[in-house]
């Protein structure tokens, strides 16, 4: 009887942890946003305008962003009363100009329905006069080799880093004084490999070498030239690319947007925030998104968060876009997508996560004419989410995430129909406002699995998703649904300890069975033992 006492208080001891985790689980329903007729008031009129020279050729505006019931999608930028630019940031540089000019400048700010706000205040600034010729340079005999002009102060370097990966090297440095950069490179001591340069004056400068050869040394040279058209040698070195290690998919941009001006799209997007970061390569297809960096025409690559694909829809009303990431290594992310139409009317490309799904596809018809027809078995607790390292599943349709870490969505193939050409996995807002967040599902290194490495979630609160699988031809075949519950840190903390306790409960309980197995087993035994024992007396 002591035993069976000893198994209750372990049980007993156990069961508040395994009572804690069902309290902690929930159900969550999902929230659609009906949105209503769209917004007819402009922006708020952008204020805090600056223009500051740079150089005798460069002026640089920025100002303090516009605010509006939706999202303000772009920034006109006047010259002299001409429209000179449209941007997504609340900076531009405006080069090319002449010495000695006054320019006056004013910017206004749109939103995504046409709605354009009034004009800020002007200001207006002079260029720098036009340099003299630089006096000759003479070698300066120190150990960095740099040249050192006659004229002072000439720009110097405050910081410098270059980060080398297996198949490019990202260089980062600051110079004492507005400045464009040139950096030559090559392998051994004639620098004919290949060579950067800039076309905007700054103090802070980045850029990527890309194209390397991995595990080879490079020698570079940096040269600096200020306002004054003296040029100096900042650093001469060398650096070695390293061996290819990384094979996890790079993570994808955030908040790509894409809207129309006309005939000219503005695409705006946030670049991931690692280190191993190199580029993006933004790709367009005028038939369906593009599934890899080379599915259609390339319109930029570069570091830059925002780019005007001008006169993109002068031939075709619609246009499809995607934007990989790139990794020091050379390895590129499964791709963030959307679309803009030229009248701004959309068709649902991307089924929103509250349309019923069909359980069987139709019949689909090969190149031969031939019916085929394939059940689906993705279903929503098929969707694997990992984040911090842990694989967290769907309960029912929902999984919780952290709202400020990345996660990685992936699907099994082989739960995938062969004739599934594109993946999408779309994320809805919590709120219901902002534009869906969609990207493609690529195929990882082992063909175990359809991912995509996402930024992260936009904030606490129920997040819609959907996982659609659509045809070579563009028709959807398939979607399943769920629900994204962001919690904060603390709650995070609690479904983590929540799992912890329910993992002990049970190792309780299962010590606890164990023990009460050997102590019935020695019983056993000694009844056993002692059984024969009388039979043989007797």
């Amino acid at each position: 009887m002591r035993y069976w006492f000893l198994l209750f208080l372990l049980v007993a001891w156990a069961t508040p942890f395994a009572g804690f985790v069902q309290m902690a689980s929930e159900q969550f329903t999902i929230n659609q946003w009906v949105g209503g007729a769209p917004p007819t008031e402009p922006p708020s009129v952008p204020t805090g305008l600056e223009a500051v020279p740079m150089a005798f050729s460069q002026i640089d505006l920025s100002w303090n962003a516009s605010s509006h019931v939706a999202p303000v999608v772009g920034y006109q930028v006047f010259r002299d009363l001409l429209q000179i630019a449209t941007t997504s940031q609340t900076s531009f540089s405006d080069a090319g100009l002449l010495a000695s000019t006054t320019y006056t400048y004013s910017v206004r700010a749109f939103d995504g329905f046409g709605n354009i706000s009034s004009s800020s205040i002007a200001v207006s600034t002079t260029t720098f006069p036009e340099p003299p010729t630089p006096q000759p340079e003479t070698e300066d005999p120190t150990p960095s080799g740099a040249k050192k002009s006659s004229m002072l102060p000439t720009a110097s370097l405050l910081e410098f880093s270059i980060e080398p990966g297996s198949q490019s090297a990202r260089f980062s440095f600051t110079t004492s004084v507005p400045t464009v950069y040139t950096i030559r490179y090559g392998i051994g001591d004639v620098l004919t490999e290949g060579q950067v340069q800039a076309e905007r004056y700054a103090t802070d400068h980045v850029t990527v070498l890309t194209d390397l050869e991995p595990r080879t040394t490079y020698f570079y040279e940096v040269y600096a030239t200020d306002r004054f058209n003296r040029e100096v040698l900042l650093r001469r070195d060398s650096f070695t690319t390293t061996h290819r290690f990384t094979i996890e998919t790079p993570l994808n941009v955030s908040n790509l947007r894409a809207n129309a001006v006309g005939s000219d799209v503005l695409l705006s997007w946030k670049n991931p925030e690692y280190s191993g970061f190199s580029h993006v390569r933004l790709v367009r297809n005028h038939i369906f998104f593009p599934n890899d960096p080379w599915d259609g025409f390339v319109v930029y690559e570069g570091m830059n968060n925002n780019f005007y694909d001008s006169g993109a829809l002068g031939q075709y009303s619609r246009q499809y876009y995607t934007v990989f990431t790139y990794n020091l290594d050379g390895v590129h992310s499964s791709g963030a997508i959307t679309f803009v139409d030229k009248d701004e009317v959309r068709e649902p490309v991307i089924p929103s996560p509250i349309t019923p799904t069909e359980t069987k596809p139709p019949s689909i018809k090969d190149k031969e004419t031939e019916v085929v027809t394939e059940f689906y078995d993705l279903r929503i607790n098929d969707v694997e989410f990992i984040q911090r390292d842990r694989v967290f599943a769907i309960d029912v349709d929902t999984v919780v995430l952290f709202t400020e870490s990345s996660f990685l969505v992936r699907v099994p193939v082989d739960k995938v129909p062969s004739h599934a050409k594109t993946l999408i996995f779309s994320i809805y807002d919590p709120d219901g406002y902002d534009p869906v967040a969609s990207y493609l599902l690529d195929e990882d290194d082992d063909g175990s699995y359809y991912v995509a490495n996402v930024g992260g979630l936009v904030r606490e609160g129920d997040h819609p998703f959907s996982v659609s699988l659509f045809d070579s031809k563009k028709e959807l075949l398939h979607v399943v649904e769920g629900v994204i519950e962001g919690k904060d840190s603390d709650e995070y903390d609690e479904v983590v300890s929540d799992g912890f306790g329910l993992t002990v409960a049970y190792m309780l309980v299962f010590i606890s069975l164990g023990i009460v197995a050997i102590v019935l087993s020695r019983k056993l035994w000694f009844w056993l033992f002692g059984y024969k024992r009388r039979k043989q007396k007797d």
